[in-house]
């Protein structure tokens, strides 16, 4: 059996957003904990994100998807990190996060818009969210 990336990346679209349903759900049941409401956020991010990363396989023309799903990733990242912060009680100044945010956010748009290069694209999402 041979799957190919618009396979595996369907099954990953699917999956997560039953995965951004499925927490929403609890979100909406279990509101006394803190910052599960924002990692509801960070599923609904991801599963738009892994969204547009799927349309982008079928419109390769469309820059604006990639973007959209480079910045989409990235902000499932912010907020899956801010969410566990609050439901672990942790205290600190979350602005830092955001300037995370905006240059991941600068660096993808360069090098989608201006630069046109893949590459790099390709390795700034990941290597964002192992800084998260």
């Amino acid at each position: 059996m041979l799957l190919d990336f618009k396979t595996l990346a369907l099954m990953i679209v699917i999956t997560s957003i039953l995965y951004a349903i499925t927490i929403a759900f609890f979100a909406l049941q279990a509101n006394q904990y803190k910052g599960i409401g924002l990692y509801m956020w960070g599923a609904i991010c991801a599963a738009i994100g892994f969204l547009s990363a799927a349309l982008y396989v079928q419109f390769p023309e469309l820059l604006a998807l990639r973007f959209i799903s480079s910045g989409f990733l990235m902000l499932a990242c912010y907020f899956y990190s801010l969410g566990i912060t609050r439901f672990l009680d942790f205290t600190f100044n979350a602005r830092w996060l955001w300037y995370f945010v905006i240059s991941g956010l600068t660096v993808s748009c360069y090098f989608i818009f201006l630069k046109m290069d893949n590459v790099i694209v390709n390795i700034v999402v990941p290597v964002y969210g192992v800084i998260f």
